[in-house]
């Protein structure tokens, strides 16, 4: 008879012959018959258990406590069914906990706008969830940094030609002269420009590196700011662009009225003379205005204009491959004739010179400006995109 599989977990004192059918059921009473003991007569009114327990003699009909082997088997159906327990247990903790998941998941779903969350879900799920758009992130960074290191160099070069020009007035004695200068000097504008640039780049760096969104809505709002400023400057100059000429004219005379005053301004006249083959604002005669130029000067240049005005010439009978201009060229040419002066230097004023630059090279200038707005709008977008998706992230988590 081939022995059931429980058997193999039964003690061997309870694989007797007699005892393997009773074993087929967990709830049957299994009693043990007597076994004849050593030094006394069968029928004794004691009888040996299986597990080695004398018992009394039971009246009949009586059943015998149930053996090892039925509370054994006992035993490991009630860990079954108490296995059984506790594994359904834990997978009602699992779906319950599973439900509380998606229940949080539809409410941050139903919390944004439907487009942009499925936009983003789409987008992402295959990857774990929405991140920050790291092309964004860092073209953000690269640009701004290489602003702000522009910025940086305008500012330094700015603020070391203010220091030297200060220096060179209180060594020539003016002990206030550079203070006096300050306001109306024009190095204010790049150095006022620099800074304005550096604080905004840096901004945006931090910002994007960091994925800060204070930084962020703080670069974006002066960019938006700076951007819709130059906007409306540039339609107002081309509205008003007889007052911008006029505007530029003055800007011209004061510069000739001030030559000798400041080195700065010195060095933008020239250039300007030079670049435009230009002399004074309207015309030569713009010099007299100067102190150093007047005729009642008792200086050497008295009656005559700067070297800038002068047209280029030849030095000696050699012909060079570079004109050289002499420095001497425009000494009286305020004393002799209209006609004798054109023949040294330039006839026509720079505000006039300029105008006409200015509407040859509009087509260039417009796309300049439209190049570097289109930047700073670029740079806009990016940050905006970069906070959109700082807000994903915080929304998922």
């Amino acid at each position: 008879m081939r022995l059931p599989w429980r058997s193999f977990f039964l003690p061997p004192s309870s694989l007797d012959t007699e005892e393997r059918q009773p074993l087929l059921s967990p709830t049957a009473q299994v009693s043990a018959p007597p076994r004849e003991a050593k030094g006394r007569p069968e029928g004794s009114a004691e009888d040996v258990t299986e597990v080695g327990e004398v018992e009394e003699d039971r009246p009949a009909g009586e059943v015998a406590p149930a053996s090892l082997a039925a509370r054994w088997v006992t035993a490991r159906v009630r860990l079954r069914a108490w296995l059984a327990l506790g594994r359904s247990k834990a997978q009602e903790h699992r779906h319950h906990r599973r439900h509380q998941q998606q229940q949080g998941r539809s409410q941050r779903r139903h919390s944004l706008p439907q487009h942009r969350y499925h936009r983003h879900h789409q987008r992402h799920h295959r990857r774990g969830g929405p991140r920050v758009n790291l092309c964004a992130k860092y073209s953000l960074f690269c640009s701004q940094f290489l602003v702000a290191a522009l910025s940086c160099l305008t500012l330094a070069v700015s603020l070391w030609g203010l220091a030297d020009k200060e220096r060179f007035s209180s060594s020539s004695g003016g002990a206030d002269g550079g203070a006096a200068l300050l306001p109306a000097d024009p190095l204010l504008i790049p150095l006022l420009a620099g800074a304005g640039s550096a604080a905004l780049a840096a901004l945006g760096c931090a910002g994007s590196l960091r994925e800060r969104p204070p930084l962020l809505r703080a670069f974006a709002a002066g960019l938006g700011a700076l951007v819709c400023a130059e906007a409306v400057g540039a339609l107002a100059a081309y509205g008003a662009r007889e007052w911008v000429g006029e505007a530029l004219a003055r800007g011209v005379a004061r510069g000739v009225e001030r030559y000798r005053d400041d080195p700065d301004v010195r060095f933008i006249v020239d250039e300007l003379q030079r670049g435009l083959r230009c002399c004074g604002a309207a015309s030569y005669r713009d010099w007299e205005r100067n102190v150093y130029f007047n005729c009642s000067s008792p200086g050497v240049q008295a009656c005559g204009v700067p070297a800038s005005c002068c047209l280029p010439q030849i030095d000696g009978e050699a012909a060079l491959p570079d004109p050289v201009v002499n420095s001497q060229c425009g000494y009286g040419a305020l004393r002799v004739s209209e006609a004798e002066a054109l023949a040294r230097v330039h006839a026509a004023g720079c505000a006039a010179r300029f105008s006409a630059w200015f509407h040859t090279n509009a087509g260039g200038l417009g796309a300049a400006a439209i190049a570097l707005l289109s930047a700073q709008v670029a740079a806009l977008g990016l940050a905006t995109k970069m906070l959109s998706d700082i807000e994903m992230v915080k929304a998922r988590w």
